[in-house]
């Protein structure tokens, strides 16, 4: 006595041969649908390192945000027009790995720094090791690049270790 009827066996074979072939591509259409969504991220992050890099960024704390994952910090591309502050701190990327910037001073003036930075692999998540050209004692900042809006205002959400 057979337990199943032979149209029940043709029936298990075809699903089972259905699912060695249909599990394989829909495993690499996945692969292909991962794949592409880290060519978009990587595309966005081209796209923002280009507006980030060899641009003076300027503090815009008038354009600070309170978001639900914390502060974000605004800076402007040097040149904007701003309001009068007491000092506004800046830095500058250079595509070789170089920073610039200027930080308030302890005598309310602008001290010049420069350092190395480095983007971790494929993220928005900024390492600035710098120090102040005048001697002193060198910090790291460690930031992601939260958003650039239309108007140009970037923001920046400054990362604790």
């Amino acid at each position: 006595m057979h337990l199943f009827s032979f149209s029940a066996r043709i029936f298990c074979f075809c699903l089972l041969a259905g699912s060695l072939f249909f599990l394989p591509a829909c495993k690499a259409q996945k692969n292909s649908e991962k794949e592409d969504s880290k060519k978009v991220l990587k595309n966005e992050l081209d796209t923002k390192m280009t507006s980030l890099l060899e641009t003076t960024w300027v503090r815009s704390h008038e354009d600070d945000l309170q978001t639900e994952e914390g502060a974000a910090q605004a800076f402007r591309a040097e040149g904007y027009d701003f309001p009068p502050s007491r000092g506004r701190e800046s830095f500058r990327l250079a595509q070789n790995g170089e920073v610039q910037a200027k930080r308030i001073a302890p005598t309310d003036g602008l001290a010049e720094w420069a350092g190395r930075w480095q983007q971790a692999t494929d993220t928005q998540v900024f390492t600035l090791d710098f120090a102040p050209l005048q001697g002193g004692q060198k910090q790291v900042w460690r930031f992601k690049v939260w958003k650039q809006d239309e108007n140009g205002v970037l923001y920046l959400m400054f990362l604790q270790d």
